[in-house]
């Protein structure tokens, strides 16, 4: 979001952003999620000045679960990038140790030295529980990079999220106790990541030359 957008919605009245509300829950081009559901809209442009995107870019990346906001794993790294933390991709190192485990990795802009995440294994995501989620079966690389960025996240750059939770975090929770899957947008939901990352957010500068060539990058 441009600064000149921040501040146009900053300004708004309440009455000003209800009715902005109504206009777009009306528009083709919201997700499922928001249409019809003005109270919903509002609700992501309070978030979107909040977190200082458009609210276009959040509404493609954010589920409300409950009445609460819950985001996509590559909306929340989007938002470590826009917050100018970090130089380049999040890149995952990889293991076969303990069933398999995943650790994500950034270069840090103001220490110019690569900032580890906490190991994520699917030891750790069996005694969790999360594999209770299907998910776990049919993409468990994808399921430990979405947990392993968003560990490195609340690690190290917790201001990010704010305290958010994300959609993968939520699943995998309800999935431990036995819940059904909450209803999502199910076309969204069925995008690969790269594609969803790409569609809302711009590349980046190029990030300075990194001598860990091996890790692997997803984000």
């Amino acid at each position: 979001m441009s600064s000149s957008e921040t501040q146009s919605l900053q300004t708004r009245s309440s009455g000003d952003m209800e009715a902005l509300a109504r206009a777009l829950c009306k528009n083709e081009l919201v997700p499922d999620a928001f249409k019809q559901k003005p109270g919903n809209v509002f609700a992501a442009l309070q978030l979107s000045q909040e977190l200082g995107i458009g609210p276009m870019t959040l509404m493609r990346g954010v589920y409300f679960i409950k009445g609460r906001p819950s985001f996509d794993a590559q909306l929340a790294v989007a938002l470590l990038r826009r917050s100018g933390r970090t130089v380049g991709p999040v890149r995952f190192e990889e293991d076969d140790a303990v069933g398999g485990q995943c650790r994500a990795v950034v270069r840090d802009r103001e220490l110019s030295e690569d900032v580890q995440g906490p190991w994520v294994s699917m030891d750790m995501a069996k005694a969790d529980g999360w594999t209770k989620n299907p998910k776990y079966q049919t993409m468990p690389q994808n399921m430990l990079r979405k947990r392993a960025a968003i560990f490195l996240i609340r690690e190290c750059y917790p201001e990010v999220l704010g305290g958010y939770h994300t959609r993968d975090e939520v699943e995998d929770v309800d999935a431990a106790k036995g819940l059904g899957p909450r209803d999502v947008d199910a076309e969204d939901a069925a995008r690969p990541l790269d594609e969803l990352n790409a569609a809302a957010f711009p590349e980046p500068e190029e990030p300075a030359e990194s001598e860990d060539e091996g890790a692997g990058i997803l984000f």
